[in-house]
């Protein structure tokens, strides 16, 4: 079995206020958190050299437990 290596992409901090302005940084949970189109809930998760990885992920409340739930939703309170 061959297994391929997969560049990932990175942008920064400055380029995710740019394309997302009234996203938040949260630096207790390592992302930049912003509104989509649709009103959804999405983030970019930071990486250790503190760029972020080029690939938008969705927060998903159904999965979350009631904790996770409290602290996300409270993050998101920082949003626009």
């Amino acid at each position: 079995m061959a297994f391929e290596l997969v560049e990932i992409g990175s942008v920064s901090l400055d380029d995710l206020k740019t394309r997302h302005p009234d996203g938040y940084h949260s630096t207790a949970h390592g992302c930049y958190y912003f509104a989509d189109m649709d009103g959804d809930a999405a983030y970019y998760i930071q990486q250790v050299d503190d760029s972020f990885v080029d690939d938008v992920n969705y927060v998903d409340f159904d999965l979350l437990c009631d904790a996770e739930k409290s602290s996300v939703l409270y993050e998101l309170q920082n949003l626009g």
